[in-house]
């Protein structure tokens, strides 16, 4: 509520101020001068500009309004359950124009932030506009989250989990989603490229998604099957992100209501996990935790294995694998972001000096996945994705090797 009240006098501000100022734009764009990222540039007109809608130009303004708007129009979608190695069952919830769709076109996975799901504005807004460019899009959504379980379908199946992991002394019993579950991502690619083995394939990470995406791609370059990926509003250091967030009360409490919801949500399965896993958390003071690191020093880093919630940020962030991305890799960043300190825009700028398949593109407004531009405030953040990928596509189809 405070949130949307803060965005509502922005909104305020903005009209009572817009003849006062000139609100255009040229976005900051970082990357080597190599001949493919020469055609990046040339084939994305977005970017020679940013122009906040005039009436929301404020950080807060464009964060709400872009994470709190419908769809008009809105594809229909198809949830598949994927079952990963412990029997509990993610989602992948498919939205495409065409139900007669090549099984060779093209397909975009897209990561969730986290609390989120398939259904959250700003994320169902990317897949909206990727499937209205006739390619599969495809959002992962994560043990926890969007209606998904903690637990396998069989509860029995659970219990034997547990008290199999325990006896091994191994401290993954997933009672709670963290920021990167490798594992989980990896089953499910494995799942998409079996499925669809001839589609070029991309992947779109928004918020905590991005840091997944890019922890994937870093990572794991020898088996990944994307050909390029995306990543928006990342905040890419998770010590400094936390930490920043703690002056910032406003998104610090927004991101932990999130979180918290998937523990109100799934309670009793939290529980009967943790019991299993032999882990005691004092509920009371949890559910008064109105910050994200404390909630997270708590329970989530804890349900990890990890010795402090220093060390489960320090091993959970994604900018070293940044220098390790061997795909083309565009990441979109505002420094007025809400939730993300500036600074933190730093991690993708020196990447993408160092490594010659990093496209960093910052610009001073835009808030957290916002960007929404022009007087009927259309989402900017959309055409500058939905462009990358499709010369990434395009260099593709040539024959050519994409980002060389």
């Amino acid at each position: 509520m405070a949130v949307a009240l803060r965005g509502a006098l922005e909104v305020l501000m903005s009209v009572l101020t817009y003849p006062t100022r000139h609100s255009d734009e040229e976005p900051v764009i970082t990357c080597h001068d190599t001949a493919s990222n020469g055609r990046f540039l040339a084939a994305m007109p977005s970017l020679r500009a940013f122009r906040p809608t005039w009436w929301a130009v404020g950080p807060y303004a464009q964060t709400v309004l872009n994470s709190s708007r419908a769809i008009k129009n809105a594809l229909p979608e198809e949830r598949e359950y994927v079952p990963m190695a412990d029997g509990v069952e993610v989602a992948l919830d498919w939205k495409v124009l065409d139900p007669d769709l090549s099984p060779e076109a093209p397909l975009v996975l897209v990561c969730h932030g986290l609390g989120g799901s398939s259904s959250s504005p700003s994320c169902a807004g990317v897949t909206e506009a990727l499937a209205r460019e006739g390619w599969r899009a495809v959002v992962y959504v994560r043990r926890g989250h969007g209606g998904t379980s903690l637990l396998p379908p069989s509860w029995q199946t659970a219990v034997d989990a547990a008290e199999d992991a325990t006896r091994a002394g191994e401290a993954l019993v997933k009672a709670f989603p963290c920021h990167v579950d490798m594992d989980d991502l990896r089953q499910v690619v494995h799942h998409l490229s079996h499925r669809f083995p001839s589609a070029p394939k991309l992947l779109v990470g928004l918020s905590a998604g991005g840091n997944l995406a890019v922890r994937y791609q870093g990572d794991c370059p020898g088996e990944s099957p994307f050909i390029a990926a995306v990543s928006i509003s990342n905040g890419h250091e998770l010590t400094q992100l936390m930490s920043s967030l703690r002056r910032r009360p406003l998104m610090d409490a927004m991101l932990v209501t999130f979180i918290k919801g998937i523990m109100y949500d799934r309670m009793h399965e939290v529980e009967h996990l943790l019991e299993r896993a032999n882990i005691h958390v004092h509920w009371p003071r949890l559910t008064w935790l109105w910050s994200t690191r404390p909630f997270e020093e708590h329970l989530t880093s804890r349900v990890w294995g990890y010795t402090s919630v220093d060390e489960y940020y320090a091993k959970q962030g994604c900018f070293k694998s940044l220098q390790h991305v061997q795909v083309p890799l565009l990441s979109l960043a505002s420094a007025d972001d809400p939730m993300i300190d500036p600074q933190l825009i730093r991690y993708a700028q020196e990447a993408a000096r160092a490594n010659p398949h990093v496209l960093s593109v910052a610009t001073v407004r835009g808030g957290h996945l916002g960007w929404l531009e022009g007087n009927h405030a259309v989402c900017w953040m959309h055409k500058v994705i939905v462009q990358y990928l499709r010369e990434v596509l395009a260099q593709a189809q040539s024959g050519s090797a994409v980002g060389q």
